[in-house]
């Protein structure tokens, strides 16, 4: 065996070994931009239909169904307005813009706690 078939067997061993942990790092990389794709593809949705419903029994209707706590001001907010709903895999967002028009307030959310 001559020093040149050592050097190509060498080289052959170290190629195949980089190629190996390129393809392992290329998957770990799909994988992971995979997984992000999929958890804002969960993005908090809700399904309520409902008439004359209370913008109380809405609020915990989106706890139950988002895990979301609502935080309010009784005073600011009229409990006694009644509206109609038909939220099918709504965001949640739109549904709250929708149930808050025309009580001139706003929200926040932030973590799991919508203000």
């Amino acid at each position: 065996m001559n020093f040149y078939d050592l050097f190509r067997a060498r080289l052959k061993a170290y190629v195949s070994g980089q190629l190996l942990r390129i393809m392992k790092l290329t998957i770990i990389i799909i994988i992971a931009c995979l997984m992000q794709v999929n958890a804002s593809s969960f993005a908090q949705r809700i399904s309520i239909s409902q008439k004359n419903a209370s913008i109380a029994f809405l609020f915990k209707e989106i706890r139950k169904q988002t895990g979301y706590s609502v935080l309010w001001q009784s005073e600011k907010i009229d409990d006694t307005r009644t509206i109609d709903v038909d939220f099918k895999n709504t965001a949640l967002e739109a549904a709250l813009v929708q149930i808050l028009e025309g009580q001139n307030l706003t929200f926040t959310i932030k973590k799991n706690t919508i203000v």
